[in-house]
């Protein structure tokens, strides 16, 4: 798109665009250049037809238009964690994902136009807010415009429109963000014992500084991902752990820990960023310890020795367990009602083939109750649960809550004890499910995004399936963080959904090769190696109601023969890129060609990735699922990287002996 186009577009978002010297961050106008203003009627002024770069101007001059600039590439890694949704978002090709865009009020409270977040060792930038406030000004140079250093171009990730949100809440999250940043650039080196040891006193000092278990889960993952720490999953265990110890009363890790992990000067900055009051939370805990509670109140206490073991029984084997509450959850038109259904046919038939797909065991046999706050049973629902072979008898929907006053929607927080008597009225229920779960919250009386309101109500439904042994099945839309590719961070407005459930999976599509996935978030009572990725389609078959007569076609489940080697993060990846897994696939026969005569050079690695049209991000993922090994050369003080496949026996280029030349004689 030419620069007057580009300026015109901007123009029509309401941004003003700045002129800027080509392949620069220089306003073509030098001083003064954040008093022009541009419109459409002298924008051929500005905007000629000559190569230039092109600008935005932050600030009152685009209607609160303030940039997120992630200035390194734990920033980047870090960012779709915390950084607030927005529909706005540019990079290039070797800092993709750069800059969120979202309109704020920030430019009110900061007059000197930038906020910077700096490490305080190297002085290096890591994150920067520009809010273009009082007279100095900031600007952006946009998608449109050429990188001064690289020469890469600056493309749209994501051309939408940018979040409003208040200036409070976008400084929260950069806060965040750059801490975290900052942690991972001086996480402990690779092959470190101090890595695990790290996690577990980070975990206690971020507990110290009020955030929850999930978000201390997620912070200690992000860092662990941005210093790529190969053992992140062990990181986050550490991290909770320490965040249960502190909850219990236990003594963990304050400032005086962070500072002998990360150096005084980092945490001092961490500290601040955070909003942590130096010696405040360790004085709050000591305190705590010599409060004696009033007489009759205390802690339930259980002798474990009085606990009797029991073995974790299941409706579908390793995914669905008795007495527990399982979520699936994923966008609009995916099959999940569909696979609601399949699983309540396999529960409900006495005759056929009760087996779950993949040879992953049998379905007990029993009753099912649905809610449905979206299909009607008589058009939608019973053909597709004819569709999938269901024994109709055995099925109970539930539509409506009788009451004095009427008739109402059915509320988990107040009609849980209707629910029970159902449960014992219909006799022999193995499963109940709720489409979608969180239409049953009460209208206007839960706050779905406030984990405390959703454990209220998803506590006492956990309890229900625990006393009553039946599974709870619960379906869920994903949030609006199509950035985002950790399962549980798409579950709907809270966490507290995916802690409370003891199984999560996510529903996603899979278009180049004309499939959908069931791929595991979390699962607490199976290891991975037992509920691997399920692959579908979803296939029309006539169906006939056995009453009327009446024949129509429905949608059902078609489940493929064999599990697909597609990790949950590499789906969700793909989804977000529109690409394929097989991408990565591709990538790995790709770098094992490669590197099957021995170690290649990295320049060389990545000029051939690039001839292949393989994206950085693609490769490195690829050379990390191979355990490809990556060493710098010995004996040279400007030594290159080389990368080699592992279990070769392929030496290093310094290892292999150089032949030596004797003089001839004359």
């Amino acid at each position: 798109m030419a620069s007057l186009d580009t300026a015109l577009n901007y123009i029509s978002r309401g941004w003003n665009p700045v002129p800027v010297k080509f392949r620069t961050k220089k306003p073509s106008a030098g001083d003064g250049w954040q008093h022009v203003r541009i419109n459409a009627d002298n924008v051929a002024q500005h905007f000629n037809g000559a190569e230039q770069n092109i600008g935005i101007q932050m600030g009152p001059a685009s209607n609160g238009l303030t940039d997120g600039d992630m200035d390194t590439e734990e920033a980047r890694a870090i960012a779709p964690y915390f950084m607030p949704i927005t529909k706005s978002k540019f990079g290039r090709r070797s800092a993709r994902w750069s800059h969120y865009l979202y309109y704020s009020d920030l430019a009110n409270d900061f007059p000197n136009g930038n906020i910077t977040f700096k490490d305080p060792t190297t002085k290096e930038m890591i994150l920067e807010l520009r809010v273009g406030g009082g007279d100095k000004g900031a600007q952006t140079v946009g998608p449109g415009s050429v990188h001064e250093e690289t020469g890469e171009p600056i493309v749209w990730e994501e051309d939408g429109e940018p979040t409003r949100i208040t200036g409070e809440e976008l400084l929260r999250c950069a806060k965040i963000v750059a801490s975290l940043a900052l942690l991972a650039r001086h996480w402990p080196k690779p092959g470190s014992r101090n890595r695990h040891h790290t996690a577990l006193r980070l975990g206690g000092f971020l507990a110290r500084c009020g955030w929850s278990e999930t978000q201390i889960g997620l912070a200690i993952e992000a860092v662990a991902v941005a210093a790529i720490d190969e053992e992140a999953r062990d990181r986050k265990t550490a991290a909770r752990d320490a965040f249960r110890h502190f909850e219990n009363g236990g003594n963990t890790a304050g400032f005086p820990t962070l500072c002998e992990d990360f150096g005084e000067p980092i945490a001092k900055k961490i500290a601040e960023w955070l909003g942590y009051e130096v010696g405040a939370r360790e004085h709050e805990q000591q305190s705590a310890k010599g409060q004696a509670p009033a007489p009759g109140v205390g802690l339930e206490l259980t002798s474990a020795a009085g606990v009797r073991m029991a073995a974790v029984e299941w409706v579908w084997p390793s995914r669905i367990a008795v007495g527990k509450l399982t979520l699936f959850a994923g966008m609009p038109d995916q099959g999940k009602s569909q696979i609601l259904c399949d699983i309540t046919a396999r529960i409900t038939r006495t005759l056929g083939d009760k087996s779950f797909p993949c040879n992953e065991g049998l379905a007990p046999t029993g009753n099912v109750i649905m809610f449905s706050a979206e299909d009607d049973p008589a058009d939608t629902l019973v053909p597709r649960l004819l569709a999938a072979g269901a024994d109709l008898s055995r099925v109970t929907f539930v539509s409506m809550v009788k009451t004095e006053a009427g008739r109402r929607m059915f509320d988990l927080a107040a009609d849980l004890v209707h629910l029970r008597a159902a449960i014992g009225a219909v006799g022999n229920v193995t499963m109940v499910c709720f489409d979608p779960l969180n239409a049953y919250f009460g209208h206007g009386r839960i706050d779905t995004f406030r984990g405390s309101d959703v454990r209220a109500v998803l506590r006492p439904l956990s309890d229900l399936a625990m006393d009553t042994k039946v599974a709870v099945v619960g379906l869920l839309h994903f949030n609006k963080k199509t950035d985002v590719t950790n399962v549980m961070l798409r579950i709907s407005d809270s966490l507290a959904f995916v802690a409370a459930a003891r199984a999560v999976y996510a529903v996603i599509p899979d278009d180049e090769n004309q499939r959908k996935l069931i791929v595991r978030g979390k699962n607490n009572l199976a290891p991975a190696t037992k509920d691997k990725t399920l692959a579908y389609n979803i296939t029309v078959s006539p169906v006939t109601d056995p009453d009327s007569g009446v024949t129509t076609m429905a949608p059902h489940i078609l489940w493929q023969p064999k599990h697909v080697e597609v990790t949950a993060t590499e789906a969700m990846q793909a989804a977000a890129d529109d690409r394929s897994p097989a991408q990565i696939e591709s990538a790995m026969h790709f770098l094992t060609d490669l590197l099957s005569e021995g170690a290649v050079e990295n320049g060389e690695v990545n000029e051939a990735a690039e001839v292949e049209r393989i994206a950085a991000r693609t490769l490195r993922r690829a050379a990390e699922k191979l355990g490809v090994e990556k060493r710098k050369q010995k004996g040279a003080m400007t030594g290159k990287w080389y990368w080699r496949l592992p279990n070769t026996g392929h030496p290093w280029p310094w290892e292999v002996p150089q032949a030596r030349c004797w003089p001839t004689s004359l």
